[in-house]
């Protein structure tokens, strides 16, 4: 995994009660707590406080994939998450930035406070030093590889944390793509699917952020494969050393480091299909987000692609929005993947191919219809009588 950002340094462990008996921070609310408050929200009017960041920063960092940049590709899963998190009464939203730079007051905090952020990230590192001379803690040996950030992208990462300790943030959710090793700038590699990164369980925040990251794989996995890369299998990973999550324990708060699939995967880089899979992938993640504070959001389908008003045969040479939700609608009704197949070999991706093909003759047959393998108005009426 080597779109995120990770420090470059030694490896880290939790030293929750060393901070606490230092006076520092508290520790983080538990998932049980934030229930609790997102359930009082009619009565104490206190909301659950979102910080939803896109990774990376405006034209810097993240991965590459032909003429596609990852801190331009998570904009619009992260604006579509704010939008719908901002939509619903008990939260509020702070997105850091846009693709012109940050945000206030992140803006403004970076300017002014920089010199206490890196106060605050020598202070935990100290901290943490001292926890792993003591054995009180132990080394997490099984991280992922991450890529190491510049000095000034990492310090700007601890402040977003800092920001969210000072300011009762509740929940952070880093908006990432993934990307492997190993392939050209304009060669596909091998790897794909999802991975949920969350702290650590000896952080503070650790168990809280557990909650929200098995809630959101619980909901993204209902569509998507978990990725392929080794040590990512699990779809939901702990980790000590990314610097989002609040490595040396600094954040007080539960963070989630969502990477949504590869950078390379036909439904991210094809424009056609982008757009509908941002959505789709924000609307996923914003259903787990309430799974995990015990307030379920009716959904009858767990996308907000279907019902889908299908129009004909998909192109064959892109990836499309059509396809995307013909996949996604045969996936509901027991067709998709293919038998045989799983997600990792047949991904809703918007690409027609033998997958869909299959896929569609596999339900013509079951509806009685010729098996053409294409979206006739039979086969499109049949989805829409069976997806009202």
């Amino acid at each position: 995994m080597l779109a995120a950002i990770a420090v470059s340094y030694g490896a880290h462990a939790s030293y929750a009660a060393t901070l606490k008996t230092q006076g520092q921070r508290e520790p983080s609310e538990t998932i049980a707590d934030l229930q609790a408050k997102y359930a009082a929200y009619a009565t104490t009017g206190q909301k659950i406080r979102v910080i939803v960041v896109p990774g990376h920063e405006a034209g810097r960092g993240g991965a590459d994939f032909a003429d596609v940049h990852e801190s331009d590709l998570v904009l619009p899963i992260a604006h579509a998450l704010t939008t719908m998190l901002a939509s619903d009464p008990h939260f509020e939203v702070l997105e850091t930035r846009t693709a012109a730079g940050w945000n206030e007051p992140f803006s403004s905090y970076f300017q002014s406070g920089m010199k206490a952020i890196k106060k605050f990230v020598d202070a935990n590192k100290r901290a943490e030093s001292q926890a792993l001379r003591h054995g009180t803690i132990e080394t997490n040996e099984d991280n992922v590889a991450h890529n190491a950030a510049p000095d000034d992208v990492a310090y700007r990462l601890f402040g977003i944390t800092k920001w969210g300790d000072e300011n009762g943030a509740d929940l952070a959710i880093h908006v990432h793509l993934n990307d492997a090793p190993n392939h050209g700038i304009n060669a596909p590699g091998i790897y794909t699917g999802f991975a949920i990164y969350v702290p650590d369980h000896q952080f503070s925040n650790g168990e809280a952020s557990m909650a929200f990251g098995n809630a959101i794989a619980a909901r993204f996995g209902a569509y998507h494969a978990t990725s392929t890369f080794p040590g990512e299998a699990a779809g939901v990973i702990e980790d000590q050393e990314l610097i989002a999550l609040g490595a040396h324990d600094t954040a007080s708060f539960p963070s989630v480091l969502i990477e949504y699939g590869y950078i390379y995967e036909p439904q991210l880089w094809h424009p056609q299909a982008r757009t509908i899979a941002s959505t789709d992938y924000a609307y996923e993640t914003y259903l787990g987000i309430r799974d995990a504070l015990g307030a379920p959001l009716a959904s009858k389908y767990g996308t907000n692609i279907l019902p889908y008003p299908f129009t004909g045969t998909p192109p064959a040479a892109t990836s499309s929005p059509d396809a995307y939700a013909l996949q996604t609608a045969l996936h509901r009704l027991g067709y998709y993947p293919p038998a045989g197949k799983s997600f990792s070999d047949c991904p809703v991706s918007g690409l027609m191919g033998p997958c869909t093909t299959d896929a569609l003759k596999a339900f013509q047959k079951a509806q009685k219809l010729e098996q053409t393998g294409g979206l006739g108005p039979q086969t499109r009426a049949a989805l829409k009588r069976l997806l009202p």
